[in-house]
């Protein structure tokens, strides 16, 4: 029997998407980390939006769509057909942005493709065929290609330098929280009562009005049971004047509602326990530093984008400025 059409057309995308570097899949076996690209042909979507007939994946997250025709139908239309399709993928599933950014319409010879990062969604032909396009002379040209390779690689440095900050800002936060939990951030309480001359309630005495007050309280099942001591043999020195406690010896341990066998119980994992007043200064100490890193993660984003409008930018400094001196240049 010979292929309908639609299949034709539908192997012919497949012909030039793996042509293009696109790793082309069904569904069933689908691995969307076989390739940067990956097509999964008759994706199913959210109920109410069907099949997408090609979800393109890059890098293990969706970003487009494409809907397949037969050769010699009108593309003109179908958009909207494939925009539905970008707004059905399931929130569950990786993407990089709700809907979907990239929607193609194809035949196979002839393809429409619409960008969601774009502002103007579409270009028509029409608009297209009359435009005029600068020409400049091909001295001039090479001179524009060389300036915006300049400016796009001290961009593309830039950017690399900014990105390597928000790296070390992560490292940073995960570090100040490191030194939170081993009494490396401030002053310990037992320095400063040595200090001082005075003495301190200890995390050990902390926890003991803790428990006590606990067992008062119960109103569970039976008497109240202090749980028992996590071995801590193998554990960091702790500092002056800390204590270790089990999570479930001062607190009410309740997990999702979702089974899952694999997933460790950490009731019984002890956790360090500074003085009350060291505590307080801890968290004082992590939340100034922490809210430094959050304003400057605010201003890496806004130079982000920043850059990314400076591209765009230079394209319209060049082809504004240069090309109009260009083509001035051939009618003298």
């Amino acid at each position: 029997m010979s292929p309908t059409p639609e299949q034709q057309a539908r192997t012919e995308i497949d012909r030039l998407l793996a042509a293009a570097g696109w790793s082309v899949q069904d569904v069933a076996q689908a691995n969307i980390h076989a390739s940067r690209g990956v097509a999964l042909r008759e994706f199913p979507l959210n109920s109410g939006f069907g099949f997408a007939d090609y979800l393109l994946y890059i890098d293990g997250k969706a970003a487009g769509v494409i809907e397949a025709k037969k050769e010699g139908a009108t593309l003109t239309g179908v958009e909207i057909q494939s925009s539905r399709y970008a707004k059905g993928l399931p929130v569950s599933l990786p993407a990089w942005r709700h809907p979907l950014p990239f929607q193609y319409e194809s035949t196979g010879v002839e393809t429409h493709f619409t960008s969601g990062l774009d502002p103007q969604k579409r270009v028509p032909a029409a608009f297209l065929e009359r435009s005029k396009i600068p020409l400049p002379y091909i001295e001039e040209q090479r001179r524009i290609v060389s300036e915006i390779e300049k400016q796009f690689s001290r961009l593309d440095e830039a950017v690399a330098n900014l990105k390597r900050v928000r790296i070390n800002l992560k490292r940073y936060r995960a570090s100040v929280l490191k030194a939170a939990v081993e009494g490396r951030l401030v002053p310990t309480e037992a320095e400063l009562a040595r200090h001082d001359g005075r003495c301190y309630e200890t995390g050990a005495q902390l926890l003991r009005r803790i428990l006590e007050m606990r067992c008062r309280q119960w109103k569970g099942k039976g008497k109240y049971q202090e749980s028992s001591p996590e071995e801590t043999a193998d554990l960091p020195t702790l500092p002056a004047g800390w204590s270790r406690v089990r999570l479930d010896a001062v607190a009410s341990i309740k997990g999702g509602i979702t089974v899952d066998k694999k997933r460790r119980d950490h009731t019984s994992r002890s956790v360090p326990v500074p003085p009350a007043a060291e505590q307080s200064r801890i968290v004082a100490e992590v939340e100034r530093r922490l809210s430094l890193v959050r304003e400057v993660e605010r201003e890496l984003e806004v130079n982000l984008k920043r850059a990314q409008g400076l591209r765009q930018a230079v394209l319209a400094q060049q082809f504004s400025v240069d090309t109009d001196r260009a083509v001035e240049g051939t009618q003298s």
